[in-house]
């Protein structure tokens, strides 16, 4: 313990130039991410995760039995465009095309963009039976640079 008298270096002195620099500070690295879902719900920064990505569960199937929306977070790439509103996302874990919903004619992002959804709502149009993205007032948009 140190002890401070008149001529001492205010304390945040002390702690700018006594500690290592933060990366020197772990012997061990980068801790492991375990990715679940009751941990990951709420992690600021899960979009830039990748273990977080590579660990989403498929999308369940068109013919799915149950119609209800949930909220999901998805990643793919813009493949084309469907419509002023729409495009289509193509992703491995998404299992074929995903329609996504836009909330303008001209969001920021483009064809051939990679992108990381967060909570977009996720349905299956009964009469196409096509899986359908929308992206919500809460959900959240990244766009990964090439």
């Amino acid at each position: 313990m140190r002890r401070l008298t008149r001529n001492s270096k205010p304390c945040a002195g002390h702690l700018l130039t006594d500690l290592p620099p933060l990366n020197t500070t772990s012997r061990f690295g980068r801790p492991p991410a375990r990715p679940a879902p009751e941990v990951c719900r709420y992690w600021p920064v899960k979009h830039m995760c990748e273990e977080y990505w590579t660990s989403l569960p498929g999308l369940p199937p068109a013919s799915s039995t149950d119609r209800k929306t949930v909220y999901i977070d998805c990643q793919g790439v813009l493949s084309r465009r469907n419509g002023p509103r729409s495009f289509v996302l193509q992703g491995s874990h998404l299992g074929g095309d995903v329609l996504l919903r836009t909330p303008t004619e001209s969001p920021p992002f483009s064809v051939a963009d990679h992108v990381r959804l967060i909570g977009v709502a996720y349905s299956v149009d009964d009469d196409a039976e096509q899986r359908i993205t929308t992206i919500t007032q809460a959900a959240e948009v990244f766009v990964l640079a090439d």
